[in-house]
């Protein structure tokens, strides 16, 4: 009678936890997503002029943080 309970016991745990798995499984998938999206790109355009407001030529411009 024991080994009757104790295995009617495990067999509805384990109908339980599967679904539970599976959920977490699918929001990894959805956070491993979000992490794979492309960086988001700005073109920024303007004029570089010096002190006296005369244009610089040639001058290339580096985002700080960046190489």
């Amino acid at each position: 009678m024991k080994l009757i309970l104790l295995l009617l016991f495990v067999s509805i745990h384990q109908m339980y936890a599967e679904p539970v798995y599976s959920q977490d499984n699918k929001s990894n998938v959805e956070k491993n997503e979000l992490i794979q999206q492309q960086p988001l790109q700005k073109t920024i355009t303007g004029k570089i002029i010096d002190e006296q407001g005369e244009p610089i030529i040639g001058v290339n411009i580096v985002e700080k943080g960046t190489s």
